[in-house]
């Protein structure tokens, strides 16, 4: 089960990486566009024109980044998680074993305006703390953790934005189950 590894490594990768234009002043407002990105597995989110997509280095973990925020998913497919034997789970049931396998103590909630499951945690990474909104999203041959991260004294200001998000993502897998 891949679910949660090298998370939180490759979102501090990422965030640090990330490409910004040494051009533009920190203080110059830029009307930013939306910008759908399509993954692998016929996964697709919309976010916006700063975003840009990076390498993970595996082939089930997918990674969007600008320099401020990372999103990264990852699928586990149903055969995967059946050879791990884990057969015709909820989405509850994947969330908590994502939880169960990052370490953290977590608690799991249903966010009931927009019906699905997350957790929230905190990882501090070479001395930088990290913040993470991660949630399950169910396909037709997978489900995906979703998570997004950033620096955890600017996670407030971001949060509402990785929700608006969230809400974008369509998954089109029939064809690979």
């Amino acid at each position: 089960v891949v679910c949660f590894t090298g998370g939180f490594f490759a979102a501090k990768y990422i965030i640090e990486n990330a490409n910004s234009d040494p051009e533009t002043p920190e203080t110059e407002v830029v009307a930013l566009e939306a910008k759908d990105f399509t993954l692998g597995y016929g996964f697709k989110i919309t976010l916006d024109d700063s975003f840009s997509k990076k390498s993970t280095g595996n082939t089930k973990q997918y990674a969007i980044a600008n320099d401020s925020v990372a999103f990264i998913a990852t699928r586990d497919s149903f055969e995967d998680l059946a050879s791990a034997g884990y057969n015709n789970i909820s989405e509850m049931y994947y969330a908590q074993l994502c939880i169960n396998n990052s370490g953290k103590n977590v608690i799991g909630r249903r966010d009931e305006t927009n019906n699905w499951y997350y957790f929230e945690y905190t990882s501090v990474v070479d001395g930088r703390s990290y913040k993470y909104y991660s949630m399950v999203k169910k396909g037709q041959s997978a489900y995906w953790l979703c998570q997004f991260s950033a620096y955890e004294d600017v996670y407030d200001d971001k949060v509402e934005n990785f929700k608006s998000w969230l809400k974008t993502i369509e998954i089109n897998d029939a064809q690979y189950a």
